[in-house]
């Protein structure tokens, strides 16, 4: 039987460049069970927490064909065992690769914000990959939602309307999260004050009527200039399709960074 997902959590995804961390104490712990699988030299008192070009050799050693580390050689590393010499038979992760990995997983579930969905039974914005730009506002990647006209829309978080806006169709806001990101929710039947707050799952308004993307929805545009620095901004698609990050491993990710 493998290890589970509660003794070894999903902590990645890594790569040596590109989408994904650079760097975290699960690193540590796969440099570890590579060295047990043979893949790696033995060197405990060196291993540090760089996702670097000899740990990605190792893993491509190991299981061919894929790069880093996703969810395919997490499902992997958690069933492997030593085959040879006086660990044989033993999990590739030991003991202390098992508590690194808890730890880290640990310090990201405490890095995200606990974020609601922006309508009644939907999905918590953390559970949304972003499929488009915002059109005419600059690193506020988005996703769309509630596709039905008159869909209420609620507040994922306590915020504050900052700066009122327009969406063509419909009326638009800026908000700014106690999370610290800032949001700009589009194609509203209705446009509130500037410096009125919301708890988090307060009605804000309806999805007006709009065919823009093919039909009624709420635009919400994301930003993490607050979080992450000026100019940075969350990973995503330019044209409305799905299969980027989602917005939970990508605030988790950057944690590690």
């Amino acid at each position: 039987m493998p290890l589970t997902t509660t003794q070894v959590p999903y902590t990645g995804p890594y790569s040596v460049a590109g989408r994904g961390k650079h760097k975290g104490d699960t690193c540590i712990a796969l440099k570890r069970a590579m060295s047990r699988l043979g893949f790696f030299p033995w060197r405990p008192d060196v291993f540090d927490t760089n996702f670097n070009t000899e740990l990605e050799a190792a893993l491509d050693k190991w299981d061919k064909g894929k790069d880093g580390y996703g969810e395919d050689r997490w499902v992997k590393i958690r069933a492997a065992k030593v085959k040879t010499g006086p660990n044989a038979g033993q999990y590739a992760l030991d003991d202390t690769a098992i508590k690194l990995i808890k730890d880290e997983a640990k310090a990201l579930k405490s890095a995200v914000p606990n974020l609601g969905p922006i309508f009644h039974g939907g999905l918590s914005v953390l559970d949304h990959d972003l499929t488009h730009a915002t059109d005419g506002i600059s690193l506020f990647p988005a996703f769309d939602d509630a596709f039905m006209q008159g869909t209420g829309i609620i507040a994922p978080e306590k915020l504050t309307v900052y700066k009122s806006s327009s969406s063509r169709p419909g009326h638009a806001f800026y908000g700014k999260g106690d999370s610290k990101l800032r949001y700009w929710f589009g194609h509203l039947d209705r446009d509130p004050s500037v410096g009125h707050t919301f708890a988090k799952g307060d009605f804000m308004g309806r999805v007006a009527p709009n065919n823009v993307g093919g039909g009624p929805h709420c635009h919400v545009g994301v930003n993490v200039e607050l979080l992450w620095g000026a100019g940075k901004q969350l990973q995503h698609h330019t044209d409305y399709t799905h299969g980027g990050y989602l917005i939970r491993r990508q605030l988790e990710a950057f944690k590690l960074v």
